[in-house]
């Protein structure tokens, strides 16, 4: 027996360009998947997501499985300039309201791929969220210019603010020891 995999294509971005704003803020409350998303938050349309596969006809007809098969879903995933790219692919079944995320992993040039098990007969859902991780790009940025033997306290000054803004979005217990990293942060770079 087969199954049907529909790539959801709600709050999806049409073939070579990005979901806008709100749509991306909306997905990501609504699914939950993503931890402390504040309706207020606003996203990049720096991220592309295109050449999604499997998908048939840009998603306008249903990929099948059999059950138990597992489902790998590639895309190319990229961003204008050279900062750091995280992708998760959601999935779950269409009786479900709860979405099940995936880390996707890069695999080369701007292709990434992630994969699910489909556990049961019936409609299933899957879509592909992905964005820039400011805090990834700036440890790589900061690590290669202190090897590189170069001043490395304004670099420093602006991981601690991308540490008071994580806190802002923290549990009150992760606020507290944010905050204070980025306190004994400031007090080193006062010396």
């Amino acid at each position: 027996r087969t199954l049907e995999i529909e790539r959801s294509a709600r709050m999806q971005p049409t073939r070579g360009t990005s979901a806008t704003n709100t749509q991306l803020t909306r997905l990501a409350a609504t699914m939950g998947v993503l931890p402390n998303i504040s309706p207020n938050l606003t996203f990049s349309r720096r991220v592309i997501i295109e050449n999604v596969h499997p998908e048939l006809d840009g998603g306008r007809f249903r990929i099948k499985r059999v059950v138990g098969e597992r489902v790998a879903v590639t895309a190319d995933i990229f961003v204008d300039g050279h900062d750091e790219v995280r992708a998760h692919l959601l999935h779950r079944s269409a009786s479900e309201m709860a979405w099940k995320q995936v880390a996707m992993q890069f695999e080369v040039n701007d292709r990434w791929r992630g994969e699910f098990s489909v556990p049961a007969e019936g409609l299933h859902l899957y879509t592909l969220v992905a964005w820039v991780d400011s805090f990834k790009s700036w440890s790589r940025d900061i690590s290669k210019k202190y090897a590189a033997g170069q001043d490395v306290s304004v670099d420093a000054l602006v991981g601690v603010q991308l540490i008071e803004r994580a806190a802002s979005r923290a549990s009150a217990e992760d606020e507290q020891q944010l905050l204070s990293w980025a306190s004994e942060i400031r007090q080193l770079l006062k010396r």
